[in-house]
């Protein structure tokens, strides 16, 4: 299996959407988790605005 990167950017406006999807979300990554398939994951704070990272391990993209 190969590894990758999943970089994002939340866009403006949307806090309110994430806090409302954001336990289904993390149940998700658990569930990825546990599979061995998410290795890492968590926010990103840069000057350009906010986001996440997640690697995974995955056969194909």
């Amino acid at each position: 299996m190969a590894l990758f990167a999943v970089v994002y950017a939340y866009p403006a406006g949307s806090e309110a959407p994430r806090d409302t999807h954001r336990p289904a979300h993390r149940a998700y990554l658990g569930e990825l988790a546990d599979r061995g398939h998410l290795l890492v994951s968590g926010p990103l704070s840069n000057p350009a605005g906010e986001g996440g990272l997640l690697v995974l391990r995955a056969d194909s993209a």
